[in-house]
């Protein structure tokens, strides 16, 4: 099946222009056909607020149905005072092996590979310039606030070609102040897929980007913007063969303007003078919400722009 995705951008103040892109999915589940109008270009926004982050992230997480509960805890400035950053639960497995891990890591608010939002999402990775052939390290965390959870990936990339080297996904759930939740193995375990579902539509957008293409990237000096979609209704024919997802879902995509078409993403548009984008995103299975955290690189290896998008599968009708 087919999703297409039509999209309105104002870019640097320019006239706005229309970006039609259509991509196959070789998923099992059904496309809606449905098609997704914005009802206004890129607008400005107030960036995101540490502090606003931090509150949704920084708390006490179970990890897995046996009890276990981890803390995301505040890093203090080695002076005192201000928070600079948040140490996140300690990953299941390090890069050399099985080995457990008992620090997490530390994502530091001064750091220009690390960006936030005020959902409790966030990207982490290298600025640039990328080495073709030596892998290198991306985290995420994409928030659900209405299931209480959150999904984490830690994975290693290398982008000249030799894809994914490793790749982690946690579904991690709030945990009360005392005891625990009463989680099945399934509510812990996230299903990685090879290509996204086809039956979703994103409905926001929210990217960080620097004024000029030319300029080095710097998070400080970023111009932040967002958009909502007006979807138009779909098909209910259509509409009532789409499945629910009973399980947790995840992938990451390395997406190249030379890539297969089911590559294609929407709210990307990649040139032959382009590099590459990481799109990482999840479903999850009890409020079917859909987050992607998309980073975009130039063909130097350097990042250009960071998107979170969020979305909703199409329930059954």
């Amino acid at each position: 099946p087919r999703l297409h995705i039509i999209l309105s951008v104002f870019l640097g103040g320019r006239l706005p222009f229309v970006v039609s892109r259509r991509y196959n999915q070789s998923h099992t589940s059904t496309s809606c056909g449905r098609r997704v109008n914005l009802a206004a270009a890129f607008t400005s926004c107030a960036p995101p607020r540490f502090d606003v982050f931090a509150e949704k992230i920084v708390q006490r997480w179970q990890v897995d149905c046996e009890g276990v509960v981890q803390t995301v805890g505040e890093v203090m400035r080695s002076c005192g005072g201000a928070v600079q950053g948040v140490r996140e639960v300690p990953l299941l497995a390090s890069q050399q092996g099985e080995d457990i891990v008992d620090c997490g890591p530390y994502l530091n608010r001064a750091n220009d590979g690390f960006v936030y939002f005020d959902c409790g999402s966030y990207s982490s990775g290298p600025v640039g310039t990328l080495s073709p052939d030596r892998p290198e390290r991306f985290l995420a965390s994409l928030s659900f606030p209405s299931s209480n959870s959150r999904v984490v990936l830690s994975t290693d990339l290398t982008t000249g070609g030799g894809g994914i080297d490793h790749c982690q996904f946690l579904r991690l759930h709030r945990a009360p102040f005392s005891g625990e939740l009463n989680l099945q193995q399934s509510d812990c375990l996230v299903t990685r897929l090879d290509v996204p579902p086809d039956n979703f539509v994103l409905e926001k957008h929210t990217q960080c980007q620097m004024s000029s293409p030319g300029q080095p990237w710097m998070l400080q000096r970023v111009k932040w913007e967002r958009f909502l979609a007006k979807n138009e209704p779909g098909d209910p024919d259509e509409a009532s063969s789409h499945t629910s997802p009973d399980k947790t879902l995840g992938w990451v995509l390395i997406l190249r303007p030379d890539g297969l078409e089911k590559q294609d993403w929407p709210g990307l548009e990649l040139s032959p003078n382009d590099g590459f984008a990481i799109s990482v995103g999840a479903v999850c299975p009890v409020s079917h919400d859909v987050r992607a955290v998309l980073r975009s690189y130039n063909k130097d290896g350097i990042l250009t722009r960071v998107v979170l998008q969020e979305g909703r599968i199409q329930k059954p009708s």
